[in-house]
């Protein structure tokens, strides 16, 4: 009656007939069938969740910041990179930060500016909220002045300082070629060329005294000084960049006319959808800890085995 009872099922008899075969013999090969159901490559595991999202971003949130209250170069190419990533994409400032606006936000976009406006744009407040908003989940994607502002000196996601110029750099304003760190894990970079082209805008490399931790994206040309880097901060992550890969100098899809003097054929939009994708797995919002971050499927299919042997257990103690 109490396994009825537990299980809610009916004709009691039925079960205490079966349970004249259960001994320790059919036990065993009962918990490992069950151990094997649970754990088969075929059940959604985090990885292959992951693996299973949009090549591109849709349902991905993404809110970029506007300059000064104004949208300029860097924010207009932003918007029209991340749009067409296929992200949701809205636009945000100081005051919408202050009063909550990053809640619901996978990722936070700074663009190039004035890191010193920014600060105080934002204020302590402002600045607190973007930081509690990486900590808690959130990605950061600055470029330029936008690095530059999370870096230690600001709101210190990045702990060390970009600095410049670049030992043997040019200073300028042009278009630079790059190596790409072909194997630092992000999902998708093994495929790109291992070198490509972007605008350099008097751009330069950061710098810490603890690297630990922290994936050198992008280096110069036979040099290890990195102007792209990413890592995680707290629960969320952060991708910086000090050259400019938003801008498309030979097509009109970026929604500005700057820099369309340069002549740079590649688009390195590509590369910057990868790194956004990775951005967002590594820091999952809340709402999708359950299926990202949450009890092994390994440790379910324990518990179950462990329970379905419990429960055969006290048939065969009843049935005796």
């Amino acid at each position: 009656m109490l396994l009825a009872k537990v299980l809610r099922i009916k004709g009691v008899k039925a079960v205490h007939q079966c349970s004249r075969f259960l001994d320790v013999g059919t036990l065993l090969p009962l918990f490992i069938v069950s151990l094997l159901f649970l754990t088969t490559p075929n059940m959604p595991s985090a990885q292959g969740i992951l693996q299973a999202q949009s090549e591109d971003l849709g349902n991905t949130k993404v809110a970029v910041y506007v300059n000064y209250n104004q949208a300029q170069g860097s924010s207009i190419a932003l918007l029209n990179m991340f749009t067409w990533m296929n992200a949701t994409v809205t636009i945000t400032n100081a005051s919408d930060i202050i009063g909550g606006g990053l809640a619901g936000v996978d990722i936070f976009v700074m663009p190039g500016g004035s890191e010193t406006r920014y600060g105080t744009e934002l204020g302590q407040q402002g600045c607190q909220a973007i930081r509690d908003f990486v900590a808690g989940g959130g990605s950061y994607f600055g470029i330029c002045g936008g690095s530059t502002f999370a870096c230690k000196y600001a709101l210190g996601l990045f702990n060390g300082s970009l600095r410049r110029p670049v030992p043997g750099v040019a200073d300028g304003t042009y278009v630079i070629q790059l190596a790409l760190n072909m194997s630092c894990g992000i999902p998708g970079l093994s495929e790109e060329s291992p070198s490509f082209r972007t605008l350099y805008w008097s751009s330069g490399y950061f710098d810490t005294d603890n690297f630990t931790g922290i994936i050198p994206v992008a280096t110069y040309t036979n040099s290890t000084l990195a102007p792209m880097i990413a890592f995680q901060y707290g629960s969320g992550s952060v991708f910086l960049s000090s050259p400019h890969p938003e801008y498309e100098e030979d097509d009109d899809r970026d929604g500005t006319t700057a820099f369309d003097y340069l002549d740079d054929p590649e688009s390195e939009w590509g590369i910057m959808m990868k790194i956004a994708r990775w951005l967002v797995e590594v820091s999952p919002p809340a709402s999708d800890t359950d299926t990202t971050t949450g009890i092994p499927y390994l440790y379910l299919a324990i518990a179950g085995s462990v329970a379905v042997i419990a429960v055969a257990s006290i048939v065969v103690v009843r049935r005796r």
